[in-house]
């Protein structure tokens, strides 16, 4: 006959449940006293915890006129002076730990404060170049005379010019320098007829812009008239799988908006049955306008809008 083993297994797991219970619990005393002694409120507070705990259990001890509990918590601790000894060397060994991770910190926070303070300046010096390099600009744009705006406007026209469209050039930056130019100066007749280009040169790119846009707007049409085609293809297909011998389905009338459905047995209630509401709203937000179930003569449809 076997010995009953159970026991020697029940007292294992106990001892090994206590071990780790113990571990745990010195880990998380350890990273309590090592974030306490990270400041010097928190080193106070350990400190003044072991000597209260020291001479709480002195007077516990050796004083006669003790009270019982304190009497009793001193005849306690000292009973489990091995539990004592090891919280203290726990408590010595976390100290130092907290006390490097307090420089490790400090380190951290001058060199992310240091790294700031170059960053900020960093971005002081380009501000004070970018408002030097303006007020340079500006020093010198005043100092020009008529015919240098003149210059300046002219140069300014000649930037990303299309010469086919007739349009392009900086027209901000022309109308800028021949803003300067006086009705007295000399070159007053070559600037109006200038700025009578920028305004003619908005006029053209308006126009330009505006038949770019609706040649976009024909193309996604185009496209999204394509996509309506081959969708009905998909469902002609599709159709044909579930053993719905339909004559086709096809994409019809202007930018293929009239789902058509060609089927010789169709009915109202094949109809329905096709034309959910989930279907409905698909194929609405698709762009068709129509459904359409044909069976010779006779046809069933739906509007969609």
């Amino acid at each position: 006959m076997l010995p009953n083993r159970q026991p020697r297994e029940t007292q294992t797991l106990e001892i090994l449940t206590k071990l780790l219970v113990t571990a745990l619990a010195g880990l998380m005393w350890m990273a309590v006293v090592a974030n306490l002694s990270m400041s010097p409120a928190g080193s106070i507070t350990i400190a003044a915890l072991v000597i209260g705990i020291t001479i709480t259990v002195a007077i516990g001890k050796y004083h006669p006129g003790a009270p019982r509990f304190l009497s009793a918590f001193s005849k306690l601790w000292l009973k489990r002076w091995k539990y004592t000894v090891t919280l203290l060397a726990l408590t010595a060994a976390s100290v130092p730990v907290g006390r490097a991770m307090q420089h490790d910190k400090q380190n951290f926070d001058a060199m992310n404060s240091a790294k700031q303070k170059a960053e900020q300046e960093a971005q002081e010096r380009q501000a004070t170049a970018q408002r030097s390099r303006e007020a340079e600009e500006t020093k010198r744009f005043k100092k020009m005379s008529p015919a240098e705006h003149l210059e300046a406007a002219t140069k300014a026209l000649t930037f990303a010019y299309d010469p086919k469209e007739r349009i392009g050039g900086d027209l901000e930056e022309a109308e800028r320098h021949l803003g300067e130019i006086g009705a007295d100066a000399p070159e007053h007749k070559r600037r109006d007829q200038l700025q009578k280009e920028i305004a003619s040169r908005r006029e053209r790119l308006a126009k330009v812009w505006y038949r770019e846009t609706q040649k976009k707007i024909a193309e996604d049409r185009k496209k999204i008239a394509e996509d309506r085609k081959k969708f009905a293809d998909d469902l002609d297909s599709y159709f044909i799988k579930q053993g719905i011998n339909v004559d086709g389905v096809q994409a019809v009338g202007k930018d293929h908006t009239i789902l058509r459905i060609n089927y010789a047995l169709c009915s109202r209630v094949f109809f329905d049955r096709i034309t959910p509401s989930e279907a409905i709203a698909a194929w609405r937000a698709m762009g068709f306008t129509r459904v359409e179930c044909r069976a010779y003569d006779e046809s069933i449809s739906q509007d969609l809008e």
